[in-house]
């Protein structure tokens, strides 16, 4: 589906994360339907303040189907209470509708509504049924239809379901899950208050400063391992506002799991890409794929992980997909401009080692290298689980380029992630195509951390390029890249492929800058490519 989710909660229901300790006052609504397959060709989902006639929130509709912006039954979303102190009650009305194109009260199949309110600091789960016994039932706007009954009763009744939301009531895999106020240019008669707003960004510590899930600590830029999710140890009900309730990483549960730690980036403005194009008029500062720069690009404050995501770190997710892939697909994968990615693909198991792959089937010598062969699919499901999920193209060059260190000759605007010298092929800073500079373990690959940090950040040049989650689109193109000034840009839609940062052991200089862009194809499970997790600020 095509939805954009403003807020979004991270510590899943049934994968809860420690330190989840600010409960969000929200509705999770679940719509099913006893309808013979087929008979219900599309959904059309409105809700409303206080009632029928009250400030609109969402209206959306989109056709049922197993397409990747198809929605599939059931269906759920999420309804966040901006002000957990003025609950006003939300009107939701569900119409069922018998071609694969938006419907209205008349020509629905069937329609269900509901009036319900809020409880401060809960999560409340309500569902709402498309039943076949209410085929042909007219109710008033402010009523609901009573199934098997066939008759009407006032829609505020619906208050009396509502139960709280437990790890039982997530959708299964193929669900559709849309979280928070939903940003519609068809909604026009809405009064600029009336979105049911994500809650503002907190101040964050300064740029560089490391996260640990139980405190946020300023300490300088040494990564530390944070807190993981344990299911087992939190309410399968926790859920919290804006994303992550702690920038944690599920796959460093045991300490001594190479590769981990997050550092907070505080977010800024800049000119994402370069003045000279490579392919044009190669010189010491040209960039492959980055021009004409795009002014005036801001990024929110966010958590990057110190390091290339390591095998290892990879292993502790695919033994326990089997069971934590249904809630890991539940819904979109949420980003900070408000767009939500529907799931596509299934992820794969990464292509299994040789010199060139790392992968194995079980431990070996190259778990504190960077996971490789894994597709976008893969990398993003990884993400997700482990509290976070792919960076855009704008965090990552942010985070490469343009954000303050403390590390001399690594000014803002740098070319390298380190500053404006090349590296050579002695292998001084990256793991890249110089002649001298070898693998480890016999590898193609080095060790993640092998070569110095920059503002506690590892490897964005060399060993591996790393997966964004941008679709590549040239700058300058709408409608990706083409307005004045964007914030927390994603280029989600038009190209097949997607867009690849940092360089490879096996590129030269040129990819190694900050600015520059290669691409590959979702599907494609490269052993140069691997990925690193961003998440949410706390």
């Amino acid at each position: 589906m095509r939805s954009r989710a403003v807020a979004w909660g991270l510590c899943f229901v049934g994968l809860a994360a420690q330190g989840c300790t600010r409960p969000r006052t929200e509705i999770v609504v679940t719509v099913r339907s006893d309808f013979d397959p087929g008979s219900l060709r599309a959904l059309t989902v409105t809700v409303r303040r206080n009632g029928p006639t009250g400030a609109l929130l969402k209206d959306e509709s989109e056709a049922l189907g197993g397409g990747a912006a198809q929605w599939q039954l059931p269906l759920a979303f999420g309804l966040v209470a901006a002000d957990p102190d003025a609950l006003t009650p939300v009107w939701v009305e569900v119409l069922g509708c018998a071609t694969a194109a938006r419907c209205n009260r008349n020509d629905a199949v069937v329609a269900q509504r509901a009036v319900v309110s809020f409880r401060a600091g809960e999560t409340l789960g309500l569902e709402m049924l498309l039943a076949a016994s209410c085929r042909g039932v007219a109710c008033t706007e402010v009523e609901r239809c009573v199934p098997n009954a066939r008759r009407c009763e006032a829609a505020e009744r619906a208050g009396a379901d509502l139960r709280p939301f437990s790890g039982n009531a997530v959708p299964p895999t193929d669900a559709a899950f849309f979280d928070g106020a939903v940003d519609l240019p068809a909604v026009t008669d809405a009064p600029a208050d009336a979105t049911l707003d994500a809650p503002a960004v907190p101040d964050v510590p300064d740029a560089g400063d490391v996260i640990d899930a139980s405190d946020v600590n300023d300490v300088g830029d040494t990564p530390v391992a944070v807190d993981a999710l344990d299911a087992s140890d939190v309410s399968d009900a926790a859920r919290c506002d804006g994303g992550p309730c702690a920038p944690s990483q599920r796959s460093c549960a045991d300490p001594a799991t190479p590769g981990c730690g997050v550092v907070l980036l505080a977010g800024g403005t800049f000119a994402l890409g370069a003045a000279t194009e490579c392919a044009t008029a190669s010189s010491a500062t040209c960039a492959v794929g980055a021009s004409p720069p795009v002014r005036d690009v801001t990024v929110s404050p966010f958590a990057f992980d110190a390091h290339e995501v390591t095998v290892a770190r990879f292993r502790a997710y695919w033994s326990v997909r089997g069971a934590d892939i249904a809630a890991v697909r539940a819904r979109p994968i949420a980003y900070p401009n408000g767009t939500a990615i529907a799931w596509g693909a299934a992820s794969r198991e990464p292509t299994v080692g040789t010199a060139m792959y790392n992968w194995s089937t079980s431990a070996a010598m190259r778990e504190a290298h960077p996971i490789n062969g894994v597709d976008w699919w893969t990398a993003q499901e990884f993400c997700v689980w482990d509290g976070g999920r792919l960076p855009t193209e704008a965090e990552w060059e942010f985070a490469a380029r343009w954000r303050a260190v403390s590390e001399p000759g690594a000014a803002v605007g740098r070319l390298y992630p380190w500053g404006d010298t090349e590296p050579t092929v002695m292998c001084d800073r990256a793991r890249w195509v110089g002649f001298n500079c070898m693998g480890d373990d016999g590898a193609a690959t080095r060790r993640v951390g092998s070569f110095a940090a920059t503002g506690g950040l590892y490897d964005l040049a060399g060993n591996v390029a790393e997966l964004t989650a941008d679709r590549f689109t040239a700058y300058g193109v709408a409608p990706c890249w083409g307005a004045a000034a964007l914030r927390d840009p994603l280029c989600a839609m038009g190209s097949a492929t997607i867009t690849v940062r940092g360089g490879s052991y096996l590129d030269d200089v040129t990819l190694q800058r900050s600015a520059s862009r290669a691409q590959s194809a979702d599907m494609t499970a490269s052993p140069r490519v691997g990925f690193r997790c961003a998440r949410a600020a706390p």
